[in-house]
């Protein structure tokens, strides 16, 4: 059996640099079946991105630092929404996939607990401001439309639209909680999993013309690292 140790003294080495590389899977979850009238369906599916960056360990003591950094995601998400039109059979289907790109700094206290000689526990949480820049969504748009001879045309539209700014829907800025657990092995090779809470709204406007729609970002990230 293996004992967890709380080494509660003062390092020696007060900053600690180091380096995380890996991928993120992650979604936007919404409330437009709530929100917007003759919305039956929206799903939205997690889609795998990349997550690298940079991070300082503030060490205060052997089982308690501050850790901050920079990092940049880029996030992949596809969805599929149904609208049935009011009073007919008819409707509309979007059928889409974005992506967008992000730079996060995160600000979190991370507890260590060593558990044996060569590996050390972290648990981290705090919270996290992010802000997006470039990407794109795209989708197709299926709508049923009635011809004069009383048959129904289904027309297909394909659209690409900015995923910030003036024609996209989204906000840029991003702020909400980053949480996770991580090993150190050797005092410099890491391994860890975290998870990112938004806490804003991350629609700016409504794609379907609702008041109150909301829309919340969310992502794992799974990284190794190495620290000097």
């Amino acid at each position: 059996a293996q004992s967890i140790v709380v080494d509660q003294g003062k390092l020696e080495n007060t900053l600690e640099l180091g380096v995380r590389l890996g991928f993120n899977t992650s979604n936007v979850t919404n409330n437009y079946t709530e929100a917007v009238p003759n919305m039956v369906q929206a799903h939205n599916n997690w889609q795998e991105g990349l997550t690298v960056g940079a991070l300082v360990d503030m060490n205060i003591y052997n089982c308690f630092a501050v850790q901050t950094g920079a990092f940049y995601q880029r996030r992949r998400s596809d969805y599929q929404d149904l609208l049935i039109k009011e009073g007919s059979a008819s409707f509309e289907y979007y059928d889409g996939k974005r992506h967008a790109n992000y730079f996060q700094i995160p600000i979190m206290a991370s507890f260590r607990l060593k558990l044996n000689k060569y590996i050390e526990g972290q648990v981290d949480f705090g919270p996290y401001f992010a802000f997006g820049f470039g990407g794109k969504d795209k989708f197709t748009m299926y709508e049923t439309l009635t011809n004069e001879g009383g048959g129904v045309t289904i027309v297909k539209a394909p659209v690409k639209a900015d995923y910030f700014g003036g024609h996209g829907v989204y906000n840029s800025f991003d702020w909400g909680f980053k949480f996770g657990i991580g090993a150190m092995v050797l005092d410099h090779y890491y391994v860890g999993i975290h998870y990112d809470a938004g806490a804003r709204n991350a629609l700016d406007r409504s794609p379907y013309s609702a008041t109150s729609v909301t829309g919340i970002n969310k992502a794992w990230n799974f990284t190794l690292g190495y620290n000097f």
